[in-house]
């Protein structure tokens, strides 16, 4: 891959129609530019970064700024997607809760870690309406990152660096600003480093991107959520959800970081006829009882939690045992070791956030004390990439 920093958007499509619930007869209209063409009298088009199903996002110049190099990611929402702001999307909404809350607390450190929203408008033509977002251009992903190392095991100091950076954007979008992200994942991880060259990974801000199903305290808190190998239990029971279910994405990522897998893979087992043996959800909810299971997690506090939806109620068997299980149980720290990563303190924070009741989860503002995200070992990396030596190179040495 190229280390030349290509322009990246830093916000992605809202939900796909499905998600969203709209109907599908529903006429939904793209919003295309051509280079040169103004926006709100101001944003000159320089080229499209992208697309997503129900967004276009643009490259442009700020007209209006003292420097004529001035640019920004547009994104432009497709008239459904805008039609639906502050009904079953809220994007617009969750950025603004973010920049007033980020305004109103400026020594909440974790808000530079937050993509925010410099402006917005709507521009109207004959076929409807499109909301736009104007933002920050940012880097590389951290899935861009991911996949320039050996078998995308990323250095356990990077991964901290990272890990700590994404906790403090945790603490404010939680506790400050009462936003769930729901979508927590490399792609949504960006580097704040656009136009830099060759700069370091190590030591550069990270930023926690697209917060189009991101849900504000009054939302909806019972839709489905979360790429599905990052899904927490309660939302895969159809249960409701909250923050905890951010800190489940955050344990999920982690340990993908460290050894370059999936902790929780979700497939269906099937008979020689096709039949489905093992639904998806009795596989996931096997493993979960077989991965992060604990002692404290008895059959009937576990059958009584996850038996409030009908999803959960068909998982137990009339014994109020899990119907389906795994025959062996193993300890995070045992999985580790299958990847080779012997580190008991890493086992121990992943622990803190793989719970299987969302309660009993960490929150972001405890994970930051713990052992695991030593300042020492992480400044350690940093030191060794000061002085130009790529992420790259050092992702090779012995942790």
């Amino acid at each position: 891959m190229s280390d030349e920093r290509q322009p990246q958007v830093a916000a992605s499509a809202i939900p796909d129609a499905q998600e969203m619930e709209v109907p599908p007869t529903t006429e939904d209209f793209v919003l295309e530019l051509s280079p040169n063409s103004v926006l709100n009298e101001r944003y000159r088009i320089v080229e499209k970064l992208g697309a997503g199903q129900h967004s276009t996002v643009w490259l442009a110049k700020d007209t209006k700024a003292d420097s004529p190099d001035t640019v920004y990611a547009i994104k432009v929402l497709n008239t459904i997607a805008t039609s639906l702001q502050g009904s079953i999307a809220h994007e617009l909404e969750v950025l603004q809760i973010i920049k007033e809350t980020a305004v109103r607390l400026p020594e909440a450190t974790g808000a530079a870690h937050v993509l925010q929203l410099l402006d917005h408008f709507t521009v109207t033509y004959a076929h409807g309406s499109h909301l736009a977002l104007v933002m920050p251009v940012l880097g590389h992903s951290l899935q861009e990152l991911q996949g320039r190392f050996e078998d995308r095991m990323i250095h356990p100091n990077l991964v901290r660096d990272v890990i700590r950076q994404l906790l403090e954007a945790l603490v404010f979008l939680h506790d400050e600003c009462k936003v769930v992200h729901t979508d927590i994942k490399q792609d949504n991880l960006m580097l704040n480093d656009y136009g830099g060259q060759d700069k370091p990974a190590m030591g550069t801000a990270f930023v926690l991107t697209d917060l189009s199903t991101a849900e504000p305290e009054h939302g909806e808190h019972k839709r489905l959520i979360q790429p599905e190998a990052l899904r927490c239990p309660e939302a895969a029971a159809n249960l409701e959800w909250g923050t905890a279910a951010d800190i489940w994405n955050v344990g999920c990522l982690v340990f993908e970081l460290i050894t370059g897998k999936i902790l929780f893979p979700v497939q269906d087992l099937r008979n020689e006829d096709g039949a489905v043996a093992i639904t998806r959800d009795q596989w996931r909810f096997a493993h979960f009882w077989a991965f992060v299971r604990r002692l404290e997690d008895t059959d009937e506090k576990l059958c009584a939690f996850f038996s409030r939806s009908d999803v959960g109620r068909a998982l137990f068997g009339t014994d109020g045992k899990l119907s389906v299980n795994v025959d062996q149980h193993r300890s995070l720290e045992q999985i580790l070791l299958n990847y080779e990563v012997e580190d008991p303190e890493l086992a121990d924070f992943l622990g803190c956030m793989l719970r299987l009741l969302p309660e009993d989860r960490a929150p972001a503002r405890e994970l930051l004390k713990h052992a695991w995200l030593s300042i020492e070992d992480a400044m350690e990396l940093k030191s060794e990439v000061e002085d130009g030596e790529s992420v790259e190179a050092v992702a090779q040495k012995d942790p």
